[in-house]
C-alpha cells in the first residue's frame, strides 16, 4: 500500500507493508 508520511519539511512516498516498518525504514534513511 502506498501511503504519504510527513515529518516536519520531509516528504516521503513509501512503499510499506505496515506502519511500523515505515517508521524503521524513515529512521533509518533520515
Amino acid at each position: 500500500m502506498r501511503f504519504k508520511k510527513v515529518f516536519g519539511s520531509h516528504f516521503l512516498l513509501v512503499d510499506c507493508i505496515d506502519e511500523e516498518e515505515s517508521m524503521k525504514f524513515l529512521r533509518g534513511g533520515l
